[in-house]
């Protein structure tokens, strides 16, 4: 089977730089038949998807056959049908790499799509990679620091991380770089991951959720805020639906509410009274039941409610924020 995905145009593709919404020892093969792909498409500044610069202004077609793609500061990660996981996008400065493209022989500049296919097991062995099934592309922490990582989930729920480990949000144990992506020892199904600047959620197909990385504002709600190198699991959150991560804060979709922890610098914890906070905290924004998603931006955070009306709250600089929770 060629490792080269299909339908890819002649043209240069572009995709956004901003980001998209959203084990054992060894990954066992899987039987999982091959998924229908989605067709993709793409536009604005084709460098992000590792292309020379050119500026698209209306979506071109990509391909057919992809099930999940994510992109960020200047680089993309897309899985195609197949399972396999491509990245590409543009390194401005080599000497600040830190692997968030999950794979060897990057350069500075533009690097073209290509397969990450290899991944390091429990150990740091090197193995073929899994079958993938979703990818999440981190912000980069501030601009050409090189501070950023990325998240792969394989079809057996195991996480790989790659990139930069900071503050130790690889769930590694420890704050060294990884160009390959490389497992996350978790005894459970991971069936979501939230990526802060510095942080990283995990949400476990039993409701619990689990971070490492910087806690320095309370957005791991560890209560104490020194840095986490392994995967601890937050206290006081059950049932947990969904996560998502800001650059320095937290939301928790759960059962019983909305709760959100960390840093509250632009009233982006949509609370009236300043301050961080360390711990997951109720929002009280309405019953669950009214709410169909509750995400975060960089700076901000978004309430979408059932009755297809939203609420916002966080830094405005750039008018992101058209009204309060």
């Amino acid at each position: 089977m060629s490792k080269q995905p299909s339908h890819i145009p002649s043209t240069h593709p572009s995709t956004s730089i901003q980001p998209t919404i959203q084990p054992s020892i060894q990954p066992s093969s899987s039987n999982i038949p091959t998924q229908n792909g989605y067709t993709l498409y793409y536009w604005g500044n084709s460098k992000s998807i590792g292309q020379n610069s050119i500026q698209y202004t209306t979506p071109q077609l990509f391909s057919d056959n992809v099930i999940y793609t994510s992109v960020s500061s200047l680089y993309s990660i897309i899985i195609m049908s197949s399972g396999i996981a491509y990245s590409c996008g543009n390194v401005v400065l080599k000497s600040r790499y830190q692997g968030h493209l999950g794979r060897e022989g990057v350069v500075q500049g533009i690097n073209s799509l290509q397969p990450i296919d290899t991944v390091m097991d429990i150990n740091g062995l090197s193995i073929s990679s899994p079958r993938f099934s979703k990818v999440y592309a981190g912000v980069e922490q501030s601009s050409n620091s090189g501070i950023i990582h990325t998240i792969l989930l394989d079809v057996n729920g195991k996480a790989y991380a790659a990139g930069s480990n900071s503050r130790g949000q690889l769930c590694q144990g420890d704050t060294l770089n990884r160009d390959i992506p490389q497992l996350i020892p978790m005894d459970k199904r991971v069936v979501d991951v939230a990526i802060g600047g510095e942080h990283t959620l995990l949400l476990l197909e039993d409701g619990s959720v689990y971070g490492c990385g910087s806690n320095n504002v309370g957005q791991l709600g560890l209560e104490l805020t020194q840095q986490v190198k392994s995967p601890t699991r937050i206290p006081n959150l059950d049932s947990v639906l969904s996560i998502s991560a800001g650059h320095s804060h937290s939301l928790f979709t759960t059962q019983n509410g909305l709760y959100n922890t960390g840093s509250n610098q632009y009233k982006q914890l949509c609370r009236s009274q300043s301050g961080n906070v360390r711990v997951p905290t109720l929002l009280g924004v309405a019953p669950i039941e009214k709410v169909n998603k509750f995400k975060a931006g960089k700076y901000s955070s978004y309430v979408l409610f059932n009755d297809k009306s939203v609420g916002s709250c966080g830094r405005n600089n750039y008018g992101q924020v058209s009204r309060s929770c």
